[in-house]
């Protein structure tokens, strides 16, 4: 009876036979090369997913600070009365201005105007002959309001006259006009301010009594 004797090629011996062992190729390199290109849609797929979310964070970070802008703008208009705010305009601000509060009843309203300010006049309750006669000496403290200053006289300007010079040349008369009246018998000193309004009113004190 033959023998019959079979020859087998191992499993090993066949893969290392068709990754060409022996025939000088590196093998370690075209594992490699395989591997990489085999993961490389993974690895490109993986890295867009992560640039996709880390554009979504910084997107959500931007509409939580503008969210918390517009919050913080609302806070000022908790309150009803912030929707109610009302406003008057006048047809000529030069002549009036006006208000309004949140309880004004809206609509068009006429102005009418019965008196106008008038500038004050004070009238001397001495009264010479006439402007030259002489009224006395001293000093006269006159004010405008909060402004003041004064006027002396001595012996050579104590008529009517030379206080109506003294008071319209003074430096640092603040707006009083002072003229004379003359009458039938007597004269009299008007001091006039230049500006209306009970703010500007007019006093005047002594320190010396005048002489008539």
């Amino acid at each position: 009876m033959a023998n019959s004797t079979t020859s087998a090629t191992s499993g090993t011996g066949g893969v290392l036979s068709s990754l060409g062992v022996g025939s000088g190729i590196d093998i370690n390199s075209l594992v490699t090369q395989l591997v990489t290109a085999e993961l490389q849609p993974d690895t490109a797929r993986i890295t867009r997913d992560t640039q996709q979310v880390a554009t979504q964070l910084t997107a959500m970070g931007q509409l939580k600070g503008a969210l918390a802008a517009f919050q913080t703008s609302l806070n000022s208009l908790n309150a009803q009365s912030d929707f109610q705010v009302k406003a008057a305009t006048p047809g000529d601000s030069k002549v009036f201005t006006a208000s309004a509060s949140s309880l004004a009843a809206p609509g068009t309203y006429k102005v009418e105007i019965g008196n106008l300010a008038s500038a004050q006049q004070l009238r001397s309750t001495f009264s010479p002959v006439n402007g030259t006669a002489t009224v006395g000496t001293g000093t006269l403290t006159l004010s405008l309001g909060t402004k003041t200053f004064s006027v002396n006289l001595d012996d050579t300007h104590a008529s009517l006259n030379a206080i109506r010079d003294a008071i319209n040349s003074a430096t640092d008369n603040p707006g009083i006009s002072a003229t004379i009246i003359n009458g039938a018998s007597s004269a009299q000193l008007v001091l006039t301010s230049n500006v209306s309004g009970a703010a500007n009113k007019i006093t005047v004190a002594a320190s010396v009594a005048m002489v008539v």
